[in-house]
This record gives structure tokens, C-alpha cells and sequence, in this order.
């Protein structure tokens, strides 16, 4: 990999060392209060940057469907 990415090599060894972004889709047809500490996903009306990782698992607003956990990428096409 080294020898294919060259100086671009040691960026992508950093890259490793970051938790990658958590994003979410809100169903708008569920209530849900948005936390204004959300950045938007730019190419969606629905998506969502979280600023970290929750346990989904624990949260009620999950479970109802009031949001979905989505790669932003993947919300592309709406």
C-alpha cells in the first residue's frame, strides 16, 4: 500500500487513528426534537452529523424510528 499511495501513505496510516463521522436520517413523519448541536449533512434535507458516537441502543428516539443511523454518503439520493 505504501508503494502505491507513496507521500500520500502516511495520511492514510492517520486516517486509521480517527473515529470515522456518525450520521443520522431523521423520519420527519415521527417527532423528534433536533438538537441544534447537529450539523447538516449537505446534499440532505434530512441528515445529520452527530459530534459523537451514542449507544443507539439506549435511545428511545431510536427505537420508535423517530431517526435512522445512515452513512451521509448513501444519503446522496433521497
Amino acid at each position: 500500500m505504501q508503494h502505491t499511495l507513496q507521500e500520500e501513505f502516511p495520511a492514510f496510516l492517520q486516517a486509521f487513528e480517527q473515529n470515522p463521522p456518525t450520521s443520522i436520517r431523521l423520519n420527519h413523519k415521527k417527532l423528534f426534537a433536533q438538537n441544534s448541536n447537529l450539523q447538516p449533512v449537505k446534499w440532505s434535507e434530512s441528515g445529520f452529523y452527530l459530534p459523537e458516537r451514542p449507544v443507539f441502543a439506549l435511545d428511545p428516539h431510536w427505537h420508535a424510528g423517530s431517526y435512522y443511523v445512515q452513512e451521509a454518503s448513501s444519503m446522496f439520493l433521497e
